[in-house]
């Protein structure tokens, strides 16, 4: 019987994390296409003074340089299953529109597992993705004038979306798994990033332990929702706040 329980429960954290995670995964391709226009941005202006350069972001995506859409299917891990009409067959600049284009992205179902080492060659993991992608920014982003302040902006909440989604996504899974055990966690809703619409949830753990009927102290309650935690969204969320400092975002 317990063995049916603990089968049921990790069901159930599976689901949680599929839908939870699908809002994270749209932000995370938008960052990825504003990566990609500021790599364009690089090798145009090395071609212009004569140098050898060769892309470092998607570089076997073609026609080069590739439009939203075609950098969508050319990282998807299942191109054939799902439809990458997404934005106009054109679109060629930064998003402007990050949580409108997030949500087509989800319409279509774009949001599940990407291709690492087609983002960047030799890449085989999420969180040394994001950790390569933070030392391509860290010394690009300020390097090219022509960068504009709104791919840099794009570029910045995009990443901001991604992490703090991800931090939400995993919340929601601890949030889930705790009420299972008669826990019932207090949030606080924070801006996605300055002047969002869209917010995301932080536990408030001092309340949440003041508030248990089971006498739980904070730290307790944190190594109790570890255990609904996953290591490998954690190695992410620590990559990515890595990423975001590296480009000076409040984290």
């Amino acid at each position: 019987m317990r063995l049916l329980s603990l089968l049921l429960l990790l069901i159930f954290q599976c689901a949680v994390w599929v839908d939870a995670y699908a809002r994270a995964g749209a932000f995370e391709r938008i960052f990825f296409w504003n990566t990609y226009l500021i790599d364009r941005i690089r090798l145009d202006a090395a071609i212009k003074a004569g140098n050898d350069a060769r892309a470092k972001i998607a570089a076997g995506c073609k026609p080069a340089p590739c439009t939203f859409n075609q950098l969508m299917k050319y990282i998807a891990d299942n191109p054939e299953a799902v439809d990458f009409n997404i934005l106009d067959p054109e679109w060629k600049e930064p998003i402007t529109d990050l949580s409108g284009t997030a949500t087509k992205l989800e319409d279509n179902k774009v949001t599940g597992a990407y291709r690492t080492n087609r983002l960047m060659q030799g890449i085989e993991s999420v969180p040394y993705l994001f950790d390569n992608m933070g030392g391509f920014l860290g010394g690009n982003i300020d390097k090219h004038a022509a960068i504009s302040p709104q791919l840099k902006t794009s570029l910045k909440d995009s990443l901001l979306g991604v992490y703090r989604l991800r931090q939400d996504a995993t919340l929601q899974v601890m949030k889930e798994g705790l009420k299972k055990e008669g826990i019932v966690m207090e949030t606080i809703r924070q801006e996605l990033w300055r002047g969002s619409s869209e917010t995301y949830e932080e536990f408030d753990w001092t309340k949440s332990a003041a508030k248990s009927s089971k006498g739980l102290s904070v730290t307790d309650l944190k190594e109790l929702a570890d255990f609904f935690d996953d290591e490998g969204h954690s190695a992410n969320i620590f990559k990515l706040k890595g990423v975001a400092q590296k480009l000076q975002c409040k984290v």
